[in-house]
């Protein structure tokens, strides 16, 4: 049976929409993406990126640490990286959380996957090759495999898991 990306074929959760079941949404996605072959499994992984930052943000706001999308000086927002960041720069949060998901390697995990993220993006639009797609594809699936877990722990230190997302 072939998981489906949208609803785990067999949910541990009996609640639905609520972190525990976005994680195990999340997961499926992520291991249904192994098998792929490369437009199928990008746009997969693009997914799992999508799914872990709603999940970030939602552990964040748990903390009242919230993230807002402002401009950088070219005009760009920096949503994302703030996100990401905040997990490092926020004293608010308890110093587990920060060193787990705010040391050195999550930052670098966290910030190649939205690079895998705007790569995927600009494959659509023509503007890197496969062979580069390639590369940031296999390096989100490297750094998903080292950051899911801790995300998981995080989210269950928290005790958030049975929050609606």
């Amino acid at each position: 049976m072939s998981a489906n990306p949208s609803f785990p074929a067999q949910p541990d959760t009996q609640n639905p929409g609520s972190v525990e079941h976005a994680l195990q949404v999340l997961n499926n996605i992520f291991q249904l993406a192994q098998g792929q072959a490369l437009a199928e499994k990008s746009k997969n992984l693009d997914q799992c990126y999508f799914r872990l930052e709603e999940i970030l943000d939602h552990l964040l706001k748990h903390y009242q640490v919230n993230v807002t999308s402002e401009r950088d000086a070219d005009g760009q927002h920096t949503y994302h990286d703030d996100l990401i960041t905040a997990f490092n720069t926020n004293q608010s949060l308890p110093g587990p959380l920060r060193a787990s998901l705010g040391g050195a390697l999550s930052q670098n995990i966290l910030l190649d996957l939205k690079k895998f993220r705007n790569g995927y993006k600009n494959f659509g639009q023509g503007r890197i090759s496969a062979a580069e797609l390639q590369t940031l594809v296999n390096t989100a699936v490297n750094g998903l495999t080292t950051i899911l877990p801790k995300v998981e722990q995080a989210c269950q230190q928290a005790k958030i898991m049975s929050e609606p997302l």
